[in-house]
């Protein structure tokens, strides 16, 4: 009888160390992963999700405006600081501010297009190009094209967009579809390794114009 009642608790004692080992307490800025049948693991959450209670079975979403890619693993989102917005990405983005060289191509739509004015508006014609400087360098993240109301609304997918590095990359209805609405198109594909002075905007693909009412440069 003692013998039977030792085995029991060895075996009570193996099968609690491997529920526990099963199921483990997961603290806060983690998340129990059920993925397998058999075992759960405490994995971190994934930048823009956080989770600030023990064993939580998910990660939430950070809400707009905070700093949702800062890292992995966090118990609670933090405000973007200095103003950054996250806008439609998980990362907090800086606007930074457009100015426009009487000499480059292009001033005076840079110009109309730089001037935070609801009722300006600018085409770019078939063919040529505007150049945008930043008030400081920078990292490329987003580019916002502000539609003008009412007109053009489609022709703003067919730009060409050409870094100072040299770099471009090409916004399309197929590549801007997630982030872009009636009122704006967003560019989230394309982005900059290293810190940029200027950018380019051309016409591509369509030999008409392009017209809009305002851009915006998010910066990293």
């Amino acid at each position: 009888m003692r013998a039977l009642t030792v085995a029991a608790a060895v075996l009570l004692v193996a099968i609690c160390a491997q529920a526990d080992w099963r199921v483990p307490e997961c603290l806060p800025g983690s998340y129990m992963d059920s993925s397998s049948p058999h075992y759960k693991y405490c994995r971190p959450c994934p930048p823009g999700l956080y989770s600030n209670s023990v064993g939580a079975p998910r990660c939430k979403a950070c809400d707009l405006n905070f700093a949702m890619a800062r890292k992995e693993g966090m118990s609670r989102c933090d405000w973007c600081s200095d103003g950054a917005t996250t806008e439609n990405s998980r990362t907090c983005l800086t606007n930074i501010r457009l100015l426009c060289n009487p000499s480059d191509p292009g001033s005076e739509v840079c110009r109309k297009t730089t001037d935070r004015q609801f009722n300006t508006f600018a085409t770019i014609p078939a063919g040529s190009t505007v150049r945008y400087r930043l008030e400081r360098p920078a990292k490329l993240a987003s580019i916002t094209f502000l539609r003008k109301n009412d007109c053009c609304s489609d022709d703003v997918e067919d730009l060409k967009i050409t870094l100072s590095d040299n770099s471009w990359c090409t916004i399309s209805r197929e590549n801007t579809k997630r982030w872009s609405t009636k009122k704006y198109v967003r560019m989230n594909h394309c982005t900059s390794r290293d810190y940029i002075e200027f950018f380019e905007v051309s016409t591509w693909k369509r030999s008409g114009s392009v017209t809009f009412r305002e851009i915006q440069f998010d910066s990293l």
